[in-house]
């Protein structure tokens, strides 16, 4: 489906952070009220094995400061959400590679508001889960207290009950998450919920 349609709907752009891999996912929805999947995909950027993590850390954050407005001019959605990350890792100590994703995106977003690029929201995993998912296809243990969380296999199934043109889709094994949680940040943003049989009082996230 060609992306530069009438402009009648609504478009979210939603973005999983990563630097290895972020996924990334345009997503309109309707007058109708349907969503349809313009675009959808992941950005690798890997480590080289020789480069400073440092060195590593600024080419990143200069590939999106280059290539965002480029995304956001082709793409041209009405909002734009990411999944919110931690404050800090285990502790104080800070994972380098939160460090780099964190530093990539403050530049996506800079870049973004220097384009004129609409608000940037972000949203956490567990509103995700919770709007696109609605509860764990697994039960919890009898007499268990623990909250089953929601897996990557029913955020990949709650997905393509959206769009089930995915279905006959084939992932590498450690892309599908990241695509997917892209697609289901955009959805979130436009509002989408989870059938009401998908559902109980207190979601398991």
């Amino acid at each position: 489906m060609s992306i530069n349609g009438d402009g009648c709907g609504v478009r979210a752009l939603g973005i999983d952070p990563g630097v290895v891999r972020l996924g990334y996912a345009l997503i309109d929805k309707g007058q109708d009220g349907d969503f349809a999947l313009l675009e959808s995909g992941v950005v690798a950027l890997p480590q080289k094995p020789d480069e400073k993590f440092g060195d590593y850390r600024r080419r990143v954050s200069m590939y999106w400061w280059d290539e965002f407005p480029q995304m956001y001019a082709r793409l041209l959605p009405d909002t734009i959400a990411s999944e919110t990350l931690p404050a800090k890792g285990s502790g104080n100590f800070i994972n380098p590679a939160t460090e780099a994703i964190k530093a990539a995106i403050t530049v996506m977003q800079i870049s973004a508001y220097s384009a004129g690029c609409p608000p940037w929201t972000e949203i956490a995993s567990s509103t995700v889960k919770k709007a696109v998912v609605g509860m764990a296809s697994k039960p919890p243990k009898p007499g268990s207290k623990k909250r089953v969380k929601v897996s990557k296999v029913d955020m990949r199934n709650a997905v393509q009950r959206v769009f089930p043109e995915l279905k006959d889709r084939v992932w590498e094994k450690d892309l599908m998450a990241d695509e997917i949680d892209a697609i289901g940040i955009a959805l979130t943003a436009l509002g989408y919920k989870a059938p009401k049989m998908n559902k109980i009082a207190s979601p398991h996230v």
